[in-house]
């Protein structure tokens, strides 16, 4: 924000040094046809004309005139002006071009003695259809074909909008080289902005984002006004100020609206700001409105620069809000200052000059165009940034439904066997309340199982869901890792899992717990391919300060090649598994224990063995909470 209030009072500064800097001239302006163009500026005398509605004679004997430092910048005034300029036109000199740099212009007049003395005027400007110009130009040009001599030319301007110009002398031929020039220039630049507008519109209409919608009719509008304000809308519908000076001013007044309700839209102020957000949002409506009608109401003037003064404090209180959003981490505000920076102040700069306060030139006569091809540049990367990250959350958002659709099959699936089991035997014990102990117990015993398995998938989907949304769930301390792995074998019946344990460290820093739930899925999934006649084996081998290794193999079928890499997805069950209890949870739920503790696991199955390795580094508890901090900085980011 500091270096943009910076430039702009450099501006101002740049403007204030070149209107004292100008001497008034002491001889006529030389129409040399080797210089190519001229600019008038701190060459000519102005006088300003209240109601007098003088004729050129009246205006040249007028009292009054003064130097003019630099070029004509009166802001929004209901006053004409007059402007006087002695030119030496030499011996065999060229044909010459007077070119008023403003299309909004609505009367312009330029006034030439003839050969017997009279004065003898051209018009143009939006008073009159564009077909009733002296040349068929985007702003005003008129002809200067000079006798040799030295002559007095006298231009009246009058507008109701901004009274700002730069006035320049150009070489006919190097004139229509120029326009030829912008022509192609402005042609690839509307082109840019409707491909923009076309862009965002379709987006639009493929997703209906708001963010979108609004952007749409913000650059619309802005478009819109720039082709009025460059002249060719006016141009080629031959339009006459009557109606294009209102309807610009109309456009200008509903940007102001439309550029608000964006701008929160994408800073979502609603949400962090909601005063400031009614504020802005009624505010700007009701200055829009208002505007608006004393526009209608033939205020012109009073209503543009109303609106653009307004806008010079939206455009301020937006970048205040963006900063301090930002310094909250919201990447919103960074777009916003980023994609509109540039914008804002070429529009700033624009308005400044509208208003009087900088003087017409190079940069602040196209400020508004350069800083809109900036802005565009970034709003195209932003379009492709924003189109992924939508994407990315709709992928993500599928994701979330499908997990749902595989909870509520794997819920209807798995429940309905256990629950079946219950109600069988509920109905049984309920039909038999003499039958004898035996039979009851077992039918209790059938309860108990069904209900344990019930629980068991409950447990291995909470764990799971705690895995996914905490880093910090995990309880890391050091463990006796020998007399862990005797305690998983010691689950199951004798010889079923032999374990094979060399030398291992006297104490393993881990989630003990959750350590368990992984060798007791690994365990559970070998025993269930496992034939029964088959022991299974428990590898465990130091790796020094490189960590532990783990091993889990067993005897049976090979697991078919494309399988392999689905394995540890949640919900995912084999071709040979459909038919038995699970949820396809357990190596998924392995897995996510393995990689929180910074480790890996893989598998190899072939010639009916099958063998999950397991490896887990030899971390300190410091270490392990490091890492759990930098993972629930990388969650909230």
């Amino acid at each position: 924000m500091r270096w943009q209030l910076v430039l702009v009072s450099f501006l101002v500064w740049c403007g204030a040094i070149q209107a004292r800097s100008a001497p008034p001239p002491s001889a006529p302006l030389v129409l040399d046809a080797r210089a190519g163009v001229l600019s008038l500026a701190g060459q000519m005398a102005w006088l300003r004309e209240h109601d007098e509605r003088w004729q050129p004679e009246e205006a040249d004997a007028a009292a009054g005139w003064q130097h003019l430092p630099g070029s004509p910048n009166l802001g929004f005034t209901r006053d004409a002006i007059w402007l006087r300029l002695q030119v030496l036109q030499p011996e065999n000199g060229a044909s010459w071009r007077l070119e008023v740099d403003n299309t909004l212009l609505e009367d312009v007049r330029l006034h030439l003695r003839d050969a017997t003395g009279a004065w003898q005027a051209q018009q143009a400007g939006r008073k009159l259809r564009h077909s009733d110009w002296p040349l068929d130009t985007r702003s005003p040009v008129f002809r200067l074909d000079l006798p040799p001599g030295q002559h007095e030319l006298l231009l009246r301007l009058a507008t109701r909008n901004s009274l700002s110009t730069s006035l320049r002398l150009w070489e006919a031929e190097r004139f229509y080289a120029r326009a030829s020039n912008e022509s192609l220039l402005w042609g690839v630049y509307f082109g840019l902005y409707g491909l923009v507008i076309l862009i965002q519109f379709l987006f639009w209409k493929w997703t209906r984002e708001a963010l979108s919608g609004w952007y749409v009719l913000y650059a619309g509008l802005n478009c819109f006004g720039m082709a009025m304000t460059m002249g060719y809308l006016q141009n080629a519908m031959n339009w006459s100020g009557a109606l294009a000076v209102p309807l610009l001013s109309l456009a200008i007044c509903a940007s102001l609206y439309a550029g608000t309700k964006f701008t929160l839209v994408a800073l979502e102020l609603n949400r962090f700001m909601p005063r400031l957000y009614r504020f802005a949002l009624y505010g700007a409506s009701s200055v829009a409105a208002v505007a608006s009608l004393l526009v209608l109401g033939g205020a012109i003037a009073l209503g543009t620069g109303t609106v653009q003064v307004v806008s010079i404090v939206w455009m301020l209180m937006m970048s205040w809000s963006s900063l301090v959003l930002l310094r909250r981490g919201e990447m919103a505000a960074r777009f916003l200052l980023v994609a509109f920076g540039v914008f804002f102040i070429g529009i700033l700069i624009r308005y400044l000059r509208n208003l009087g306060w900088l003087q017409p030139g190079l940069l602040t006569d196209n400020s508004v165009q350069v800083g809109s091809v900036l802005h565009m540049i970034v709003m195209c990367v932003f379009i492709v940034f924003r189109y992924n990250a939508l994407r990315t959350a709709l992928q993500v958002e599928q994701a979330a439904r499908q997990e749902q659709r595989d909870f509520v099959a794997l819920v209807s699936h798995e429940f309905r066997t256990p629950l079946a089991i219950i109600n069988t035997s509920v109905q049984q014990l309920a039909a038999h309340l003499d039958a004898p102990v035996e039979k009851s117990l077992k039918r209790c015993t059938n309860i108990q199982a069904a209900a344990r398995r019930m629980a068991d998938l409950m447990d291995n989907y909470l764990i799971v869901e705690r895995m996914d949304h905490s880093v910090q769930s995990m309880q890391i301390r050091r463990c006796d890792l020998r007399a862990l792995l005797e305690e998983m074998v010691a689950e199951w019946p004798e010889d079923r899992v032999h374990l094979q344990a060399g030398e291992l460290p006297a104490a393993f820093t881990c989630d003990p717990e959750m350590l368990k739930v992984a060798l007791r899925n690994l365990l559970a999934n070998a025993n269930r391919h496992a034939p029964a006649a088959t022991s299974i084996e428990l590898t465990a081998r130091s790796l020094r300060h490189r960590g532990l290794s783990l091993r889990v193999t067993n005897a049976g079928d090979t697991i078919p090649a494309d399988e392999v890499p689905l394995l540890f997805q949640k919900y995912f069950r084999g071709r040979t598994t459909l038919d038995q209890p699970g949820a396809g949870l357990g190596l998924f739920l392995v897995q996510q224990i393995v990689t929180a503790h910074g480790g890996r696991i893989s598998v190899q199955s072939a010639l009916g063995t099958t063998t999950f390795k397991m490896w887990l580094p030899a971390w300190t508890e410091s270490e392990f909470q490091q890492r759990s901090g930098l993972g629930l900085q990388r969650a909230q980011a």
